[in-house]
């Protein structure tokens, strides 16, 4: 009996069960090691060549992985075909993805050329200069998107009076707090208690103001403390590169 006949004589619930075949050296038959390995073996008891020709191991639809032994014995087999594994094809496909995505030495190689075009390709250098321009490009835009803000704070309070500057400055704290505090584990009652208090500075503010100007307000300030959060992250890449930098100077590392 071949390895096909016996793979497809296996009951249902051991193809559905099996999630990993392993090709072995020996002359067993096929057996489990586990509740989810399904070991296949490369000869019979008469030392007879088991894997050869094609084998279809479309069957087993919650395969996920298959390992071969060192030394296996194997001169004919020419084909494992999957190609109706549904599962197994998109991982297979998922992994050529990121094997796509994922920058190769030469790519590498050409950024440092750009970046840093008088050092060696060093990785951590790199990195700090690709952060270092990127924090550079960053502050006008920063810069920017600040003075946006303030003009419109400004010209919201002249709307809205000198009576209520006082909630504007206290819904936009407000909203601050909440921004800042986003992914971040936070007792559910001070959230709440937040945008409690965001909801009844709003409704004090659209005395003067109309809703879609309150949110717009509103998403501006939102939107700024995130870009502070990343202006935050990259000064103080930033600032480690630099004590890095003095750190070497007084201690240099002996090569």
């Amino acid at each position: 009996m071949t390895i096909q006949e016996t793979l497809n004589k296996l009951d249902k619930n051991a193809k559905n069960q099996t999630k990993n075949i392993s090709f072995q050296y020996g002359n067993n038959q096929p057996n489990f090691s586990g509740e989810t390995t399904l070991n296949i073996y490369d000869h019979d008891n008469r030392n007879t060549e088991l894997l050869k020709g094609n084998l279809n191991l479309a069957q087993f639809p919650n395969l996920r992985k298959i390992t071969f032994a060192y030394n296996l014995r194997v001169n004919s087999l020419e084909n494992i075909d999957i190609s109706e594994n549904t599962n197994l094809n998109r991982k297979l496909e998922q992994l050529k993805k990121e094997t796509e995505q994922t920058p190769t030495l030469r790519q590498f190689q050409e950024l440092n050329n750009i970046a840093l075009p008088t050092t060696e390709l060093n990785f951590d250098n790199l990195k700090r200069e690709v952060q270092r321009l990127k924090l550079k490009d960053f502050i006008p835009y920063f810069q920017e998107q600040r003075d946006n803000l303030d003009q419109l704070i400004d010209s919201t309070k002249n709307k809205v009076g000198e009576n209520l500057e006082m909630f504007l400055e206290l819904c936009l704290q407000t909203q601050k707090q909440i921004s800042e505090s986003e992914k971040e584990e936070n007792d559910a009652l001070t959230q709440a208690q937040l945008k409690g208090q965001l909801t009844a500075y709003q409704t004090i503010l659209q005395t003067k103001l109309n809703k879609k100007e309150v949110k717009n307000l509103l998403e501006k300030q939102a939107e700024f403390t995130h870009l502070e959060k990343q202006l935050k992250i990259l000064e103080q890449v930033q600032e480690e590169k630099t004590e890095a930098q003095i750190e070497q100077i007084i201690f240099p590392r002996k090569d």
